[in-house]
């Protein structure tokens, strides 16, 4: 696989991106050996000397021993890099490490087809499964924190604030399954059955922002099949990250009301027909409409998230239940350089360059923007708190800012973090 080679124009179908030339500078930057500033010298980058997994002893897995220093400059790791050195691995390199964790999690082959077809061991095939899960889901995590407000507020779609009448929605969540084997074990048997699936399943909750943006926060840990929506979220804390006065847009069974009203977030979901009831009224069926038709865009997520990882269309096996969350989690937050979803653009209404369509990652962390998305922190109606607005009103009357412009003067707004003020007054509260 390389410019002009025979599966050069396949490349789509078993790694992580659509050309060798995007892929390979994936690659490049997160090997960190790319030349900026604090990145390890050519040749010494971080994939280049993973660890094997079956190397780590269990008490540095666990995390009652610190790993080894990875200091470029420390005594220890230059060590450990002539040993890695010294173990030659033949004519294989990192990245063919890498493809081999394509072929079996991107592609989705079987594990004894790929290290057949690699010529490698199971020993081998199973350590590099777990080494590129490891690193990838930790470089992700890195990559796409969670957003600030300003970065929201910069490129929010017009079909939202046409909706709900503002623009104070954050997040939008849900709920999926993964089948799995049974458990030998009765007990994780039992708490992996899915009554709603009637079979074994993962369940895993899934966010992402209005253009399809997810981030670290939003894709938490799976569970067995059997926990609940309000168990999940009111575990992981889903909701924390997510400014006082925000919302959130769940489907009509996520009962997760209390859960938002504890962290000062409004859960926007629609009604669900009560007892004995026909039909709902207008008012419900509006609502359910809105909230349904903004709501695909997680919905378009989580079916990219399992048309990439073909993995997951499978049964996930037992052995790998503390794998699945990181290569959930990766699958998720790859779709970051897929292209912003906008809602009623057509193909005419586009104003981009001829170098096409930013991806997501460039949009909310970048600062790029593509049609039906505006820069609303001038409007601080439509996202600010009651607070807010008349901070915004009384900075504006200040002589010394009678130069300054409704951005600038919401930025300040901002700087001044109301939202985190307001969601510590409701924790000392609800300590009382």
């Amino acid at each position: 696989m390389k410019s002009g080679g025979l599966l050069s124009k396949h490349v789509k179908a078993f790694t992580l991106f659509d050309t060798y030339e995007q892929n390979d500078a994936f690659l490049e930057i997160l090997n960190f050996a790319d030349g900026s500033p604090g990145s390890y010298d050519v040749g010494d980058g971080l994939c280049e000397n993973l660890r094997p997994y079956s190397k780590v002893k269990r008490p540095e897995r666990s995390g009652e021993v610190e790993p080894p220093t990875m200091d470029g400059d420390s005594k220890e790791y230059k060590e450990y890099i002539n040993r890695s050195k010294g173990n030659s691995k033949g004519d294989r390199t990192w990245k063919d490490d890498y493809l081999t964790w394509c072929l079996y999690v991107r592609a989705g082959c079987t594990s004894d087809f790929v290290s057949t077809l690699c010529g490698i061991y199971d020993g081998r095939m199973s350590d590099i499964l777990r080494e590129w899960a490891y690193i990838l889901d930790d470089a992700l995590q890195r990559w796409f924190p969670i957003p600030t407000r300003s970065q929201m507020l910069r490129a929010y779609p017009d079909r939202f604030i046409e909706a709900d009448g503002h623009a104070r929605c954050y997040l939008l969540l849900d709920a999926f399954e993964l089948f799995c084997q049974q458990a030998s074990n009765p007990n994780v048997a039992s708490s992996t059955h899915s009554d709603y699936k009637k079979h074994c399943t993962v369940k895993f909750l899934g966010g992402c922002d209005s253009i399809g943006c997810p981030w670290a926060d939003t894709v938490p840990d799976g569970y067995p099949g059997r926990a609940s929506d309000v168990t999940m979220t009111s575990d992981t804390n889903i909701l924390r990250p997510l400014p006082f006065g925000s919302t959130v847009k769940v489907d009509k069974g996520f009962i997760i009301d209390n859960e938002g009203k504890a962290e000062g977030v409004n859960v926007d979901r629609p009604q669900k027909r009560r007892k004995k009831q026909v039909q709902q009224s207008s008012v419900d069926t509006s609502q359910t409409q809105k909230v349904g038709n903004t709501r695909i865009i997680v919905e378009n997520v989580n079916g990219g998230l399992k048309l990439q990882i073909r993995y997951l269309n499978a049964l996930i096996p037992t052995l790998q239940f503390g794998l699945v969350s990181k290569i959930v989690r990766i699958g998720y937050l790859i779709q970051n350089f897929k292209k912003a979803i906008v809602q009623d653009i057509g193909a005419g209404d586009s104003t981009d360059s001829d170098g096409g369509k930013p991806c997501r990652a460039e949009v909310r962390w970048y600062g790029a923007t593509c049609a039906g998305l505006r820069d609303v922190r001038d409007s601080v109606h439509l996202w600010g708190l009651k607070c807010e607005i008349a901070r915004h009103a009384e900075l504006w009357a200040m002589e010394e800012h009678k130069d300054k412009s409704a951005i600038e003067i919401s930025e300040m707004v901002l700087d001044e973090k109301w939202d985190v003020k307001m969601k510590e007054a409701l924790y000392a509260l609800r300590d009382m």
